[in-house]
């Protein structure tokens, strides 16, 4: 049995580390998004992204995680470069977290052929690290202008 000084070491301990993972991923979700948005593509490729990244969440929510990244994996050839950057970046960030192995030949290999305890780290991980780079692609990334009628400054609109 531990005493109380044992106790509140350990319980120290176990909240600096959830800090330090937790501040990692944010540092990288930064970086990533950073990156892509210093790259030179046009500002359709750069609001691409942005509203790839804050629907992908979503998208795994309602279909899985496996499914979503396969819809990812799917679209990297395509003309939208976002498909292709976003699937490497949580592949990356999966690999640096310790959670897909540096030799893992594919990320869709290893959801292929996880075990469900496994799939499920990968989703949670995934899921954070998404909420981070969501919210730095809406603050590093404009939003594109739609034509819909705004409701006026009382919350109504027209007609």
């Amino acid at each position: 049995m531990l005493n109380k000084e044992d106790e509140s070491r350990q319980e120290k301990e176990s909240t600096g580390s959830r800090k330090t993972i937790a501040g990692g991923r944010a540092a990288y979700a930064y970086q990533a998004v950073s990156e892509y948005v210093k790259l030179p593509v046009n500002e359709e490729d750069k609001t691409k992204y942005r509203a790839r990244v804050v629907s992908m969440p979503m998208m795994i929510k309602n279909n899985g995680f496996g499914a979503a990244m396969a819809f990812y994996f799917s679209k990297q050839n395509d003309q939208d470069r976002a498909y292709k950057a976003i699937y490497e970046q949580i592949t990356l960030w999966l690999k640096q977290s310790g959670i897909l192995a540096e030799d893992e030949p594919d990320l869709m290999y290893k959801i292929t052929h996880s075990s469900i305890d496994e799939y499920k780290t990968m989703t949670n991980e995934a899921m954070a690290l998404l909420a981070w780079m969501k919210r730095f692609a809406e603050g590093m990334i404009k939003r594109k202008k739609t034509n819909r009628k705004q409701p006026d400054q009382a919350g109504e609109s027209d007609g």
